[in-house]
């Protein structure tokens, strides 16, 4: 039973219909190039464990446009939303192809009711977060910042100023404003591990298919960051160049929780960087009768240099993706 007062709408919005990739690929590439970016939304979905003592409503537009291609246009649906659910605060996580979105999302709610707390948080307001200097947004969470969007929600709850609370970004007549560096190190991976509830997403579990396979597939990641410094990828600047590893049993306890998806794409930058972990982390699966389809990133030199992990006789079925 929720006993706080404070009612949170979490929101996915539409994805980009651009997919330059896609346009400038050779059509020998093009076949193998995903149309749209398929997945419940992990973070949010962490976010949202993160506040669960407060009555909190996640909402998957892109699922639900897939599903119902003629559902009303962002503005209407958002504010189809706010009347609904009428909520204190209204977080979006966004990509950067998903950023004019995300300020039509901040807008709509701003003009349905000046007094909804607007924070922005995702990829985007980590690398670029001076592209949310708009009237409609109040706060950027940068970077892992679950934890940090409780302790923005606390402040809401008590009257206390935003300024208390360390990292993030507050909209200002200024400008926006940095609160400083944060005052805790957070390790998303280990102590500070949030479990996702999947159980927000039931509504949209139909969207989550990659191609013509009938089942759903979800995500969930062994670990974050990465050690490279490939030129090409944003991962590693996100989280400054450090890497964390997740417990295996950690991990083997989610995978259990997913029954409802016979698909398991891991959200790695690369799932292969400890083959003792991943050694591990597969005779585990084994030994718990786990029994999905499994897709992960792994990098060329790792598949030259550890062939067996790619040819294994373990009777699980995995599927690599060379980066």
């Amino acid at each position: 039973m929720k006993t706080n007062n404070i009612k949170i709408l979490l929101i996915n919005p539409p994805r980009s219909p651009e997919n330059k990739i896609l346009e400038y690929a050779p059509p020998e590439a093009a076949p193998f190039i995903h149309k749209k970016l398929i997945g419940p939304p992990l973070g949010l979905l962490t976010v949202a464990t993160a506040v669960k003592d407060f009555e909190v409503l996640v909402f998957d537009m892109k699922g639900e446009y897939d599903l119902n291609p003629d559902a009303p246009c962002l503005e209407q649906m958002t504010i189809n939303l706010l009347q609904s659910f009428n909520p204190d605060i209204v977080g979006v996580t966004l990509i950067t192809s998903e950023l004019y979105y995300g300020l039509e999302i901040f807008r709509a709610s701003k003009k349905y009711n000046p007094k909804i707390l607007t924070v922005a948080g995702g990829l985007h307001a980590t690398l670029c977060p001076g592209d949310f200097n708009d009237k409609s947004v109040d706060i950027v969470c940068p970077g892992q910042s679950a934890h940090t969007f409780r302790e923005v929600v606390l402040c809401k709850k008590n009257y206390l100023p935003f300024s208390d609370v360390s990292g993030i970004l507050i909209n200002t007549t200024n400008g926006l404003i940095f609160t400083g560096k944060p005052s805790k190190k957070i390790n998303a991976a280990a102590q500070d591990f949030l479990m996702p509830d999947r159980n927000h997403l039931k509504k949209w579990i139909n969207s989550y298919k990659v191609g013509k396979n009938p089942n759903p597939a979800t995500y969930i990641f062994t670990s974050l960051g990465c050690p490279y410094r490939c030129s090409f990828c944003s991962i590693w600047p996100t989280f400054k160049g450090c890497f964390y590893q997740r417990n295996i049993e950690n991990v083997i306890e989610e995978l259990k929780m997913l029954n409802d998806y016979p698909i398991v794409r891991f959200a790695d930058a690369n799932t292969i960087i400890d083959v003792t972990f991943i050694n591990r982390l597969f005779d585990r699966i084994v030994e718990e009768g786990i029994s999905k389809d499994f897709v992960m990133d792994i990098r060329f030199d790792t598949a030259v240099k550890y062939p067996e992990l790619i040819v294994s006789d373990r009777k699980c079925n995995f599927n690599f993706s060379p980066e």
